[in-house]
């Protein structure tokens, strides 16, 4: 147990270590550094207003709803045979259904009809890849990775989840921003609402550490022991790849030519599995009978 804990700590650290000025707004007792509201947006690609999706053509909360129902659904289903995979979905649901209430009744999202066009481009990413995941057809590095960790089952919960988070976004979430379009008609960068998730991220890593420790791994009473070190870490690195997401999808849509946008198609793919690559290298052989019989014990009724 401590070997994963030191192991998980170090991959968190990596990223965490190299964050040099803290800015005033900071909240170091729920793990946020919001460094990356200090970097601006380019004013890369084309302006315009928001763009409709397929699935989601009104851009109106309701579509976020159906996400947070979808994810619920799927949890439910996870959670009930204590599927791995659970791990991610359960954070995945948790931060959908914090923007949707952000969305509802705050004023967090500059440009909310903006926003849920990408939150609908960037389910769109995820859900494409667990069918084609089913149907036995290629997938992304990062994302393959995560699947075969999960079906192994000896990483531990904080792996499972930085791994999913590293493929969704480091891999995905660049795809999502290029097809929205980062830019408002008159031009200005939409980075703010992007830089605004890091917030929301923070404010229920605590709540989702708690309930795997509750749940699914006892791997997580350690790291809630030393709350908020472990988590400041961890919102650290992701912090840091959702600022490298943004900045793939300001070249991805300032790419000039077929050739010029491959190879920036080619960098996330290799940054996203060297990432997957670095997480999934610490793990205990047999961890997975730990984890299964504790799930087993204490996973909440479906």
């Amino acid at each position: 147990m401590r070997r994963q804990r030191t192991a998980l700590a170090a991959v968190a650290a990596v990223l965490a270590l190299g964050v040099i000025a803290t800015p005033a707004a900071a909240d170091l007792g729920n793990g946020y550094i919001g460094w990356p509201d200090a970097l601006p947006g380019l004013s890369a690609g084309p302006a315009g207003p928001p763009r409709p999706m397929p699935g989601c053509r009104s851009l109106r909360l309701e579509c976020v709803s159906r996400l947070v129902d979808r994810l619920d659904r799927e949890w439910t289903a996870e959670n009930s045979t204590c599927d791995h995979r659970a791990i991610f979905t359960i954070a995945y649901r948790r931060i959908s259904h914090d923007i949707q209430r952000r969305l509802a009744h705050h004023k967090t999202f500059r440009y909310p009809r903006w926003f849920i066009s990408v939150v609908q481009a960037f389910s769109d990413e995820y859900f494409a890849t667990q069918h084609r995941f089913d149907a036995g057809k290629p997938i992304p590095g990062a994302w393959r990775i995560y699947y075969q960790e999960a079906a192994k089952g000896d990483a531990n919960a904080g792996q499972d989840l930085l791994l999913a988070s590293n493929a969704h976004s480091n891999h995905d979430l660049p795809y999502a921003y290029a097809a929205a379009g980062l830019l408002t008609p008159k031009g200005a960068s939409r980075k703010h609402d992007h830089d605004a998730v890091n917030r929301v991220n923070a404010s229920v890593f605590k709540g989702i550490a708690r309930y795997y420790a509750a749940h699914y791994d006892p791997f997580f009473d350690s790291v809630n022991e030393t709350y908020p070190l472990d988590q400041l870490g961890a919102l650290q690195v992701v912090q840091s790849w959702r600022e490298n997401a943004w900045r793939e999808a300001e070249r991805l849509v300032s790419a000039k030519t077929a050739a010029d946008r491959r190879q920036v198609e080619q960098e996330i793919e290799q940054t996203s599995v060297a990432w997957a690559n670095m997480i999934r290298s610490f793990e205990v052989p047999g961890y997975r009978d730990t984890r299964d019989v504790y799930c087993r014990a204490h996973r909440a009724p479906g």
